[in-house]
């Protein structure tokens, strides 16, 4: 419907006599309706498609098409299922009206009529009309909201359990003596693992955390001027544990005056799971690098890598909204898809676009754009990164 309330609806009207048509041009004359005219059932289904009413009122008697039929041909089309047709007649017999409602019909007015009865008619079924909408709006919300909390409970019970309890065994076995703190080197690689495992429980759940904000419509996106080359070194800096561990080298081709319109926090989770996806599945002695380029409006942004690649039909899942492609790092690092699906959400929430280039066995590349500031926002403002 046009509105939430009934004011500025559309309506179309329609009856073959023309001295019919002129009474309900008389009587909508002081009326918040945007009301529509057609003389014969043809017209009527012509203009009811290029219009979209949200009501139609048709009289049953006409020349060319029945109201009938013209509900009928209305009501086999997806948008006019839910649209009220009220049939005006000069025709009272029961099976006028029975035909009127097995057509679609959802009331019956017989002439002649009262202004007062035929008004209260429609802002009646306009008002149905709006809470069964309402209603159906509400029905799917909450069956998308508990799409999410059956996808959550599903990673909390599987990806978050297993490297939680591989935690609680090592602790377990250092607690007992088990695994001795004497040897250095076996007591480093321990230390080592358990802190890679406790940084993949994090990002999991921020990811988790993001992913929920999101689905429930609860996301704060307010954008700012923001330094991209900052952001990226400042993301390289918090995981430069994970780049070190595998001899990664690092190239950051980013103009230092590059600055893109974005919230921070939407893209300090982009560039957080772009760069842990790139330590992930890249192999001991790879690269990782970040590019930048101009367009009018926009900066390109690449994070390519040496990794183990993906086939097309792989990144069509990790892309798809509906489907959670599980997959292993190098390292056995576990993966879920969600990060790479808060970057698509993210960066088309900031106004850009992503895509992803990927061969097997040769690497990947993500590309994605963001908006850039217009000229009389470039000033000395633009965010300084402290994460």
């Amino acid at each position: 419907m046009s509105d939430q309330g009934t004011d500025g609806l559309q309506i179309l009207a329609v009856d073959d006599n023309q001295m019919n048509l002129m009474v309900m041009r008389s009587m909508f004359k002081y009326q918040n309706y945007r009301v529509h005219y057609a003389d014969c059932g043809e017209k009527a289904i012509e203009m009811a498609r290029s219009l979209k009413p949200d009501m139609i009122l048709l009289d049953v008697v006409m020349p060319d098409l029945s109201g009938f039929e013209v509900c009928r041909i209305l009501k086999k089309e997806e948008y006019f299922k839910d649209i009220p047709v009220i049939f005006i007649t000069a025709a009272d017999e029961i099976e006028f009206i029975i035909n009127g409602f097995e057509s679609g019909g959802a009331d019956y007015i017989t002439k002649p009529f009262r202004r007062e009865e035929i008004m209260l008619r429609i802002k009646t079924h306009f008002e149905l009309k709006l809470t069964r909408d309402q209603l159906v709006e509400t029905t799917r919300t909450l069956m998308d909201l508990n799409k999410v909390k059956d996808r959550m409970f599903s990673i909390i019970g599987h990806d978050l359990r297993s490297p939680i309890g591989n935690v609680k065994m090592v602790l377990e076995y250092m607690s007992r003596g088990i695994i001795d703190p004497n040897k250095g080197d076996q007591y480093k690689k321990t230390i080592s693992d358990l802190l890679r495992t406790t940084d993949e429980v994090f990002i999991l759940l921020e990811n988790l955390l993001a992913w929920a904000t999101s689905e429930s419509g609860n996301l704060s996106n307010i954008p700012e001027n923001i330094k991209l080359k900052e952001a990226v070194v400042s993301m390289l800096n918090l995981y430069q544990a994970g780049v070190n561990n595998k001899n990664i080298a690092l190239e950051v081709n980013i103009d230092p005056d590059h600055v893109v319109v974005a919230d921070l926090n939407l893209i300090k989770t982009v560039i957080r799971n772009l760069f842990s996806n790139a330590i992930k599945f890249t192999p001991h002695g790879g690269t990782i690098r970040f590019s930048s380029s101009l367009e009018p409006g926009f900066v390109n942004v690449s994070v390519s890598d040496t990794g183990k690649g993906m086939t097309p039909d792989v990144v069509g899942k990790i892309l798809d909204p509906h489907t959670f492609y599980t997959s292993v790092g190098l390292n056995d690092e576990t993966g879920n898809g969600l990060g790479l699906k808060l970057c698509k959400d993210f960066v088309e929430k900031s106004g850009g676009k992503i895509r992803i280039e990927s061969t097997p066995d040769v690497g990947t590349t993500v590309f994605f754009s963001l908006p850039s500031p217009k000229d009389d926002w470039l000033n000395d403002d633009s965010k300084t990164l402290i994460w």
